[in-house]
């Protein structure tokens, strides 16, 4: 479940079968956990650029549930280079 607090948007998030779903204007009431953050934490959350302990630390994120399967799920994200080679020699 993701609660984007500076716009009270609400999403369930689903994966499986490598299969990413998400149904806006829901949340689980099983879900494994539950976010609530604005809209440029859950992006830098997703890119990477920040870490859920570091969220946590600044007051950016309250996480309920179990954090592990958080970061379970950011680690099977695929990373993509910020600068890639538009033209190569």
């Amino acid at each position: 479940n993701v609660t984007l607090s500076n716009s009270n948007q609400e999403y369930a998030i689903y994966l499986g079968n490598s299969v990413l779903i998400y149904k806006a204007g829901k949340l689980d009431a099983d879900s494994d956990v539950s976010l609530t953050l604005d809209q440029l934490t859950f992006y830098g959350l997703g890119l990477g650029m920040l870490s859920p302990e570091q969220a946590v630390a600044a007051g950016k994120v309250i996480i309920s549930g179990d954090q592990t399967k958080l970061n379970e799920f950011l680690s099977l994200l695929d990373k993509f280079d910020a600068l890639p080679n538009i033209v190569t020699p």
